[in-house]
C-alpha cells in the first residue's frame, strides 16, 4: 500500500485540520516506527508522539498517543517508548481502516517468510473474523470471489479484443454491465447481513479489505512459481 508521511512532506501535519479521533490501534512505538518512520515529538501537551501519513487514495491519517504520556502526566506518564495504545484521526473511517491493514501487512510480510506464501492472506482473514466478526469475514470473502470473477472477464475480453474483431462498442456494454452486476451482488449481501453499503466509508472499507486479500494471494502465487521455476 502507497504512501508518504510527514517524514517526506512537512506539509502534511497542515492537511490534519479538522480531524478527529476515528479509531484505535494496538502496537508498539518501535512497530509504527519501522512503518511510518519518526514522529513528530512534543514535550507538552496531550500528545508525546504523532504520526502523519497520506495514502494513495488521498485519506490522510494522524497516528498518536492521548493523555498517557511524560509530556501531559509527567514522570507519572508513560515513556513514548513503552506506549502500546494509540488513537487514530481523520476525516473518515477509511483513516483508521488504512492505518490498521497497512500495519496488518507489515505483521504478515515477517510471518510470511517462515509460515508460507499464502500466510499473509490467511492471517488477514482470521484477523477480519476476530475484530469484525464471521457476517463481515463472509462479507469479505464474496467481495474477493466478485473481484476475482471480474478480473477473469476482462482476461477474456482482452483476449477476445485481441484474437477477433470484437466491437468497442461490445466490450464497453459487456464492462458496463459486469461493474453493475458486481455492484449490486456485493450490495445485496450487505444489505442482507446489516451493512449499509450506500455509506461510502463502509463500502470503501470493505472494498479495501478485499483487494489488500486479493493483492496478498497474488504475491503467494507468484512466489510458489517463482519456486516452482528454480
Amino acid at each position: 500500500m502507497n504512501f508518504v508521511t510527514h517524514n517526506e512532506r512537512e506539509s502534511l501535519a497542515d492537511e490534519t485540520s479538522g480531524s478527529s479521533l476515528v479509531g484505535t490501534v494496538d502496537a508498539s512505538y518501535k512497530e509504527i516506527c519501522s512503518l511510518f518512520g519518526k514522529p513528530i515529538r512534543y514535550k507538552e501537551g496531550k500528545v508525546d508522539a504523532m504520526w502523519v501519513v497520506k495514502f494513495s487514495d488521498d485519506t490522510v491519517a494522524s497516528i498518536y498517543n492521548w493523555k498517557d504520556g511524560m509530556a501531559f502526566l509527567g514522570t507519572d506518564g508513560l515513556p513514548v517508548e513503552k506506549i502500546k495504545h494509540w488513537h487514530i484521526g481523520g476525516l473518515g473511517k477509511a483513516a483508521s481502516t488504512l492505518v490498521q491493514i497497512t500495519l496488518d501487512l507489515k505483521r504478515e510480510s515477517k510471518e510470511q517468510t517462515d509460515n508460507g506464501p499464502f500466510e499473509g492472506a490467511f492471517s488477514m482473514m482470521e484477523n477480519i473474523v476476530k475484530t469484525k466478526g464471521d457476517k463481515y469475514a463472509a462479507l469479505v470473502e464474496l467481495t474477493m470471489l466478485t473481484m476475482k470473477r471480474k478480473q477473469l472477464l476482462e482476461m477474456v475480453i482482452e483476449f477476445l479484443e485481441q484474437k477477433t474483431d470484437m466491437p468497442k462498442r461490445v466490450k464497453r456494454i459487456l464492462e458496463e454491465m459486469d461493474t453493475e452486476l458486481c455492484v449490486r451482488t456485493i450490495s445485496r449481501a450487505c444489505h442482507a447481513s446489516g451493512i449499509d453499503f450506500d455509506d461510502r466509508d463502509k463500502a470503501n472499507e470493505l472494498m479495501e479489505w478485499a483487494a489488500q486479500i486479493v493483492a496478498q494471494e497474488v504475491d503467494g502465487i507468484k512466489e510458489v512459481l517463482k519456486k516452482e521455476g528454480k
